[in-house]
């Protein structure tokens, strides 16, 4: 797969307004020695209203650090490892972790090279997004390669 080109502007500044946003709801739930920070769709819209910023998904903001797309900003790791999980229909909590959600893999690992077989026009119209890497691992068969399961 071709190195990810970097994010545009507009990404960056909406990451960042979504830090601001986690950042700010993280700090008005936390307690020293909580392990749980319930929270609802509806608080996260009030912190972006006092916050005045208009965000046009707010339910991307959670989906954002779920999904890993970008890690929690510092404000909230330097209390620990926490991450967001579901606790129902627009409901969520930050939950204490005992240790780091990711891991780096070795740099000396052996790479093992994939002729690329998604077909050009998936290639030509797929943008840079989870979609886009899920079309690439079954055009190529990757699960299959990997884990031999069909």
């Amino acid at each position: 797969m071709p190195p990810r080109a970097s994010k545009p502007k507009s990404d960056e500044n909406e990451s960042k307004e979504y830090d601001q946003v986690v950042a700010e709801l993280f700090q008005r739930l936390y307690k020293k020695g909580a392990t749980r920070l319930p929270f609802s769709k509806s608080d996260i819209e009030r912190v972006a209203a006092d916050l005045k910023l208009s965000i046009r998904n707010l339910p991307d903001i959670t989906y954002t650090y779920r999904s890993g797309r970008s890690p929690l900003p510092p404000e909230i790791l330097k209390h620990g490892h926490w991450a967001i999980d579901g606790a129902g229909k627009s409901k969520y909590v930050f939950v204490k972790m005992s240790r780091a959600p990711y891991f780096d893999l070795p740099v000396d690992m052996d790479r093992t090279p994939i002729p690329d077989a998604t077909p050009q026009i998936v290639l030509e119209y797929q943008s840079n997004d989870e979609q886009a890497m899920l079309a690439r691992v079954r055009y190529n068969r990757l699960r299959y390669d990997l884990i031999r399961t069909v």
